[in-house]
């Protein structure tokens, strides 16, 4: 590395070495004094050797030699620290120095004890940039409008409802991808002083618009209309034409059961539902996602239709497909264990047990499936079963057919679908009601273990029959 040149700026330096050149000192200083010895004839021992006399004087005087011409390099580069002799100090060096050679010597800057050092400089220097950028963070942070993650001109809808502030109204932006965060929408909305002129309503928006562009949107109502939206709240378990007629007959709704029933022709599945569904099939079966909605009064009977679909693509794909299974029969399943059991606990070992009876194979004989096939079929949802519902032929009924039925057979909620798409991995093969009032369920191996628990059940229900007060009798007509 050599010495520090001289130049102007008189910082103080000090005198280093490496060391291996120290212990390469001591050596040589331990040469020399055997060699010393030698000379005046207090040699040491000899070894035992089979070395000629002439080869023991050749490696003497190589040896000395060596030792002669590395003493003249070391006391070279001493010589080369002497003009700064004022301003450096031997040192000891420490065990972590690294040196570019071991066997160099090296000076180090030491910090001058006037002003600042160099070290507290260069911490001044970091403190100005970090709070410098900290600034410039903070500035960009309140102040950005398109940080959102949706790409640029993709569009998609979002629902402001009733009553929300700017800053319920900037989560719901931020979860669409259309800001960076809520702050950064409150800041600007209340510095651009629309933060309370927002309404509610549905919105179609684009990834990359800025906040003024947005505010633009979300507050502005049609012209000689105001904006309105209904609320609309679907639980799990029903079916689609279920659905379709409690969305008809929600107050708000602009449309009748029968309207949304023909757009749900023209909605969009995914790709990865089959093309080959039955004729009769209800195409959006499974596919209305429960939630509560508030849905925007403008918006075709298609539109809301969509709306509530691509939510429940989202969330199947999000769940992923069972092993060895596609989505569709993963949805299928999902819906099947929403109709067989109310308990979360339970909904993997249905799986469980479904998956078991597939690969056996045996059929699944699910009640919830006659009942649908009865229901498509009469427009009758039958309560209760009999032997002659069990023989109702439909291609939806896993009594009379193998396999999975060809659409699911109602919407699922997102324990179901997590259950479809894991199932617990079981030993069961059968299933039954065991306690009429929590819905639980006995499971079994075996037919025989089955039988048992199904003669269980009909006790439980003959002993509710007789517990339960008998009708009340009609009263007479008034004369």
């Amino acid at each position: 590395m050599g010495s520090p040149s001289d130049g102007g700026d008189q910082s103080r330096w000090r005198f280093r070495k490496s060391k291996a050149s120290a212990d390469y000192e001591a050596f040589l200083e331990r040469q020399s004094a055997r060699l010393a010895r030698e000379a005046e004839g207090e040699r040491e021992p000899a070894r035992p050797s089979k070395r000629s006399e002439d080869d023991r004087l050749t490696q003497t005087r190589l040896a000395e030699d060596q030792r002669k011409a590395r003493e003249a390099e070391v006391k070279q580069q001493a010589s080369n620290a002497r003009d700064f002799e004022e301003r450096y100090l031997p040192l000891e060096p420490d065990e972590d120095d690294v040196y570019e050679d071991e066997y160099e010597y090296y000076y180090e800057e030491i910090p001058r004890r006037r002003g600042l050092s160099v070290g507290s400089w260069v911490t001044i220097a970091v403190l100005v940039l970090v709070l410098g950028g900290g600034t410039w963070w903070l500035h960009d942070f309140l102040t950005q409008s398109t940080a959102g993650t949706l790409g640029r001109g993709i569009t998609t809808e979002v629902v402001i409802p009733e009553q929300q502030g700017v800053a319920e109204v900037g989560t719901i932006l931020a979860d669409a991808g259309l800001v960076g965060n809520s702050f950064t929408f409150s800041n600007e909305a209340r510095a651009d002083g629309r933060a309370n002129q927002i309404q509610p309503g549905t919105y179609k928006l684009a990834g990359g618009m800025t906040v003024s562009e947005i505010l633009d949107v979300i507050t502005a109502k049609p012209e000689g209309k105001e904006v309105k939206t209904w609320a609309l709240t679907i639980p799990e378990g029903l079916s689609a034409g279920q659905i379709f007629h409690r969305m008809g007959q929600t107050p708000g709704s602009p449309y009748t059961a029968e309207q949304y029933q023909a757009a749900a022709a023209n909605v969009k599945l995914p790709e990865w539902v089959p093309t080959d569904l039955p004729a009769d099939a209800q195409r959006l079966e499974g596919f209305i996602w429960p939630d509560t909605y508030q849905i925007y009064t403008e918006d075709t009977a298609e539109e809301v239709l969509q709306h509530f679909v691509d939510e429940s693509v989202k969330q199947v794909e999000s769940a992923g497909a069972a092993p060895g299974l596609d989505l569709y029969k993963t949805l299928i399943i999902a819906s099947l264990v929403e109709k067989e059991t109310a308990v979360d606990a339970e909904r993997p070992v249905v799986s469980g047990v479904i998956r078991n009876r597939l690969n056996k194979p045996m059929r699944l004989q699910i009640d919830a499936t006659v009942v649908y096939a009865i229901a498509r079929a009469t427009g009758n949802r039958p309560t209760r079963l009999t032997n002659a519902d069990y023989e109702f032929s439909s291609a939806w009924s896993t009594y009379t057919n193998d396999g999975l039925p060809p659409t699911p057979i109602a919407n699922v909620g997102k324990a179901s679908l997590q259950a479809a798409a894991a199932p617990a991995d079981t030993p069961f093969f059968y299933y039954v009601v065991n306690d009429l009032n929590a819905g639980t369920h006995a499971f079994s191996t075996s037919f025989e273990e089955h039988q048992q628990n199904v003669a269980n059940l009909r006790r439980l229900m003959n002993e509710r029959e007789k517990a339960a007060p008998p009708a009340p009798t009609e009263a007479p007509a008034q004369q």
